[in-house]
């Protein structure tokens, strides 16, 4: 009798013993490993099954998706840990963390679905599930009408266009404006997405939770009258570029003027020419000086050079006074 309570005591102390050495092993929180090492486990409501690939990664399937990164580890490791939806469906919850810090990982906070793991705190527990992807309405439109176009595929290009989309799914988006107007962006008018470039007229949308209207702004282009003129009878070419619309403009003569639009850049480039004076044909001048004057003249010197060229912005109407002189030739 005395030897069957002794074979009962062994059997208590070594159950103990195990379920101590696998709560150490798992719940360790101090830095330190059990004696096989540092486990990384994933679990979740919707767990199916876990395999191992030939390569040794582990994979824990779940209903609509896979995580990796399960095992155990030496502490010096640094497991990347990540949740893999499949097609239709997106992260429901990914989390994990050692005991005392479950969510040091929080795809809520951080929106990745990959982390590299610290294991000096000891073993980890990840939390994983998947849900099928919201599929949500995304409308584009032009503001206003008359502005310009849209197109959700690059292709096909309306003032106003909806389709469906899942939610995390990238789309092409593209604003083309109408003649007379310029884009100035895109506005969020409802919903929850992600524009990749709010200022450029092409750019990548991402659907987020809730459907969506978007719409590409465009304003009414506004241009200012450049006038040149020269003191003397100046037969030579002035070229004109501006910088906004990417176009050059040619005069030959004592003056001309032309338009550009209101911001733009402006170049004012005087070539070698002649002057006739006193019915006196000289072949050869050189400019003294170019003088830009706001307001056609009436208001302050908005830019100057002496010499040939001439820069400013074209922020309102201006007037370029081109001075010439008799010079030695030019080569």
């Amino acid at each position: 009798m005395k030897t069957k309570w002794l074979m009962l005591l062994a059997v208590l102390v070594t159950m103990f013993t195990g379920c101590q050495k696998e709560e150490n092993g798992f719940q360790s929180t101090d830095g330190r490993e059990s004696a096989s090492g540092v486990r990384v486990v994933i679990d979740g409501e919707k767990a199916l099954r876990t395999e191992t690939t030939r390569a040794g990664e582990t994979k824990v399937y779940f209903e609509g998706g896979y995580a990796t990164g399960a095992g155990l580890y030496d502490t010096n490791n640094r497991p990347i840990v990540a949740a893999h939806p499949d097609d239709g469906y997106e992260v429901d919850y990914f989390y994990g963390g050692p005991q005392n810090e479950p969510k040091m990982y929080d795809y809520a906070k951080s929106d990745s679905t990959s982390f590299k793991v610290d294991l000096r705190k000891g073993d980890h527990l990840f939390h994983c599930g998947f849900k099928k992807k919201q599929q949500l309405t995304l409308t584009v439109q032009a503001d206003p009408y008359e502005g310009g176009m849209i197109s959700l595929d690059g292709m096909s290009f309306f003032r106003e266009r909806s389709r469906k989309i899942y939610s995390g799914e990238k789309w092409f988006i593209q604003a083309v404006p109408s003649e007379g107007y310029k884009f100035v962006g895109w506005n969020v008018l409802e919903g929850d997405v992600v524009i990749d470039n709010f200022r450029s007229a092409s750019t990548l949308i991402t659907m987020k939770h809730a459907n969506t209207k978007v719409s590409a702004r465009f304003v009414k282009k506004e241009y200012v009258t450049i006038n040149l003129s020269f003191n003397l009878q100046f037969g030579a070419f002035v070229n004109v570029i501006d910088n906004t619309n990417h176009v050059s403009k040619q005069f030959d003569g004592a003056k001309g003027s032309f338009q550009v639009e209101k911001g733009a850049n402006v170049t004012v480039r005087v070539n070698p020419g002649s002057i006739k004076d006193g019915g006196q044909l000289y072949p050869t001048a050189q400019v003294d000086d170019i003088t830009v004057w706001g307001n056609n003249g009436r208001g302050s010197i908005i830019a100057s050079s002496h010499g040939w060229t001439v820069n400013f912005t074209a922020d309102s109407n201006s007037k370029v006074l081109i001075h010439c002189k008799f010079g030695k030739p030019i080569n």
